[in-house]
């Protein structure tokens, strides 16, 4: 829901959160990626519209690639943490349009006192292969909230259609169960489940170790095959050439929106390609 009090303090350049500290609290049992707001938390941007993360939303910084982590810091460290929140609510709850929502996460992040360079990759980030949607809700769907789950596709799968491809899903948790993996691909499964600690490459064959022996719900199964789709497209090299770029040339945001456009119509995927057996259209992000 976004609100508008038509009220902006002329001294913040970013907006301001008027409700400040931000409360999240554990799932029982707790899983050290997902939590829930404990209270509403709102940002209101530099033309006065409040954008609100309700009461009980279920927020895990996914709406932010997990590619970009490892680079300049995932969305539980520090200074992002505000800003991912309230991107989280609304590419869940997707009642604004997708450009807004992603802008509005730079401006947030601005705010939060995140720095121009790296949140000018973040928002890189998000535009290139965040969540879009073509459609707005009414309201927020119950799914984005943390309850008991109402039946359908989980929360990823709604934000990334790609995912509903058939056997798309399927078909990487067989080639997971069957045969040894490469550690790039071992490192596309784990990123995921890493969000606040540096993963080494020893972290990511121990989780896919683990991940053979534990049943897996739907929804991080769907979240492990968008982090492979990602990561057959875009790297860290990727990242740390556009964090190089942004360094260098200050681009504006329209600027990073066309380059991100371009790199998400491109036909690129990184050499050498992890789990080839996962057909082609498996890997767009066309919605």
């Amino acid at each position: 829901m976004l609100l508008n009090n038509g009220m902006k303090p002329a001294a913040q350049n970013w907006g301001f959160y008027p409700n400040r500290p931000l409360r999240l609290r554990d799932l029982i049992p707790p899983d050290g990626r997902r939590f829930a707001l404990e209270k509403d938390f709102v940002y209101e941007d530099t033309e006065g519209v409040a954008w609100l993360a309700p009461t009980d939303l279920l927020t895990d910084g996914a709406t932010i690639p997990s590619v970009v982590w490892s680079v300049i810091g995932g969305p539980w460290d520090g200074l992002y943490r505000e800003a991912a929140v309230v991107h989280d609510a609304y590419c869940c709850g997707q009642t604004a349009p997708w450009q807004d929502v992603h802008r509005m996460f730079y401006e947030a992040m601005r705010c939060s006192g995140v720095g121009s360079v790296q949140a000018k990759t973040m928002f890189y980030a998000v535009w290139l292969a965040g969540p879009r949607w073509s459609q707005l809700n009414p309201s927020m769907p119950a799914v984005c909230k943390a309850a008991p789950l109402p039946p359908g596709p989980s929360r990823i799968a709604r934000q990334w259609p790609a995912l509903r491809k058939p056997d798309v899903v399927d078909q990487l948790w067989q080639i997971i169960r069957s045969r040894q993996l490469t550690v790039a691909e071992a490192r596309a499964l784990a990123r995921p489940f890493f969000n606040r600690t540096t993963m080494s490459d020893a972290d990511a064959i121990a989780f896919v170790e683990a991940l053979r022996k534990t049943e897996v719900t739907q929804e991080e199964k769907d979240l492990i095959t968008l982090s492979v789709i990602l990561s057959q497209r875009f790297d860290e090299n990727h990242v740390r050439e556009i964090e190089e770029w942004i360094r260098n040339e200050n681009p504006s945001l329209d600027q990073i929106e066309s380059r991100a456009e371009e790199m998400r119509g491109s036909s690129r995927v990184i050499e050498p390609l992890i789990f080839p057996e996962i057909p082609t259209s498996g890997r767009s992000l066309d919605h």
